[in-house]
């Protein structure tokens, strides 16, 4: 999984986007991460759907045309695995 694809996960965990009602946009997706770093629409789209096809994230209820997002277990799950890798390895770099 590739940066890009890590920091949607990472934005819809943050906004607590876990269910059909309370998912975002792409649009709302892209501001959030443009703040980060930005990102073009197409490559937003791409990232999107490997997340889906990964099933880390899916569909939510559609407003007006537009299709909407949220992080499902399996994505929570492996956003948790990463943050507590990155806390061991930030435990034993302060202990050495």
């Amino acid at each position: 999984m590739n940066q890009c694809c890590f920091n949607i996960l990472i934005v819809l965990y943050q906004k607590q986007a876990m269910d059909e009602k309370l998912s975002l946009s792409k649009n709302d997706i892209k501001a959030l991460i443009d703040k980060r770093k930005p990102v073009s629409m197409v490559t937003l789209k791409r990232r999107i759907k490997e997340l889906l096809d990964n099933t880390y994230i899916s569909e939510g209820e559609k407003d007006c045309n537009r299709k909407r997002y949220y992080i499902n277990d399996n994505g929570i799950n492996y956003v948790n695995n990463i943050v507590n890798i990155k806390n061991k390895l930030d435990i034993k770099k302060n202990q050495a």
